[in-house]
């Protein structure tokens, strides 16, 4: 549970954010013409003055760490079985 909030997202996950491809490397596997179009994209949404990227915590721990080979889960069936 979160103590303090600035009303929108528990401090903890505010400041913990990914907001580098270097960062979100971290977690899942990126081919390098992912980091490229990624970073791409960033640059963009910068030159319009927008937030380029954040992912909190929670929502990192979603992420597969290998898009391309995802484990599933005990009970989750894949598309393709």
């Amino acid at each position: 549970m979160c103590q303090k909030s600035n009303g929108m997202m528990c401090i903890g996950e505010i400041t913990n954010t990914i907001r580098s491809v270097e960062n979100l490397k971290k977690v899942i596997a990126l081919t390098k013409y992912q980091e490229k179009e990624i970073e791409r994209t960033l640059e963009t949404l910068k030159s319009h003055g927008k937030e380029s990227l954040r992912i909190t915590p929670y929502y990192a721990t979603l992420m597969h760490s290998d898009q391309f080979h995802a484990k599933m889960w005990p009970g989750e069936k894949s598309k393709n079985a």
